[in-house]
């Protein structure tokens, strides 16, 4: 009988519990006292990738429709860009210089910070913006601002004057010096009061007083 159990054992256990008849199924339960458990089959597969592979189709529409909504937001941005209009800047300019003289620096500051970032320019902006900046104590950004606007246009005086007065302010004198200079040299015919305020900065220097901010005209 312990020889039959060892045999009957030997050729069942291979097999699968479901691949048998009911009546070889019954003989494995009586010879061996219980029903044998078959081994779990596991997928090598993670089921969120399963997922996944099932819904392959929504997910690609769904990237598909992110790339496009990305797609033509950039291309609103150009449009808007390229859609600022010369009138539209100069609107826009206007309304910068009018909170400025009211005193509202920090507004006038964000307009002029629109129009640079839609990629046009203005004859004055970064000017502007350099007052504003200067208004604020902003002195660094103040003289960056006025440098650019030199590069616009190199005989931008005013742009040149308030870049030295605020080397003064930032104590740095010795760079604010031949700014005057230079304003004095150049524009003793053409443009004599604005040498003669250049001149004027000159001797306030030498007397180690820093000049008076009157020039901030655009």
């Amino acid at each position: 009988a312990a020889t039959l159990r060892q045999d009957l054992a030997a050729t069942f256990l291979t097999e699968s519990l479901p691949a048998m008849e009911a009546g070889r199924a019954a003989l494995r339960i009586a010879v061996l006292g219980r029903s044998v458990q078959t081994t779990p089959t596991f997928s090598l597969v993670s089921p969120l990738l399963t997922k996944l592979d099932r819904r392959r189709i929504l997910v690609s529409v769904g990237l598909l429709g992110l790339i496009g909504a990305l797609l033509l937001g950039l291309i609103g941005a150009y449009i808007a860009k390229r859609s600022f209009t010369l009138q539209a800047i100069e609107t826009s300019a206007g309304l910068a210089r009018r909170h400025y003289l009211d005193g509202n620096f920090r507004e006038a500051k964000r307009i002029i910070g629109e129009i640079l970032d839609s990629g046009r320019t203005y004859p004055g902006l970064y000017l502007g913006l350099g007052n504003a900046e200067f208004k604020m104590n902003q002195l660094e950004a103040a003289a960056e601002a006025y440098r650019k606007e030199l590069e616009g246009d190199g005989n931008a005086v005013a742009a040149t004057l308030n870049l030295a007065l605020t080397l003064v302010h930032r104590q740095r004198a010795d760079e604010a010096i031949p700014l005057y200079q230079e304003v004095t040299n150049r524009f003793s015919t053409a443009n004599p009061s604005v040498a003669q305020q250049a001149a004027l900065a000159l001797r306030l220097l030498e007397e180690n007083l820093p000049p008076e901010p009157t020039v901030e005209k655009e």
